[in-house]
């Protein structure tokens, strides 16, 4: 297989491999096995979702954001522009009463971002 980056990713992964004493084919295949993992479980967490959404195990609006407050009170993290624009397009979703379309063909671009 064949990856080609952008110039600016491949210096930052050059320049990781450098200042780590890697090298880049390891640097890249553990970023790949890091996505890998959390595309996976991510993709597992939202059928654990949808499946509770069709039993009707669902919370009520005011629960969630409760819920999403407390837990992002405790995280400092910032979202990339695609993250915050997908979490966007669930919220509109539920708040139209109709989660399982907010997950279905969803194509979860955003990713956690510094």
């Amino acid at each position: 297989m064949e990856v080609h980056l952008a110039q600016n990713q491949e210096t930052e992964s050059n320049n990781l491999a450098a200042k780590t004493g890697r090298g880049t084919d390891e640097l890249v295949q553990q970023a790949v096995a890091r996505m890998l993992e959390y595309d996976t479980s991510f993709l597992e967490a939202v059928e654990e979702g949808r499946a509770a959404a069709r039993r009707g195990d669902l919370l009520e609006h005011d629960e969630v954001v409760e819920r999403m407050e407390r837990m992002f009170a405790h995280m400092r993290i910032r979202w990339t522009t695609p993250a915050s624009d997908d979490l966007a397009h669930i919220a509109a979703r539920i708040r139209d009463d109709n989660p399982d379309a907010a997950l279905r063909k969803f194509p979860f671009r955003g990713r956690l971002g510094h």
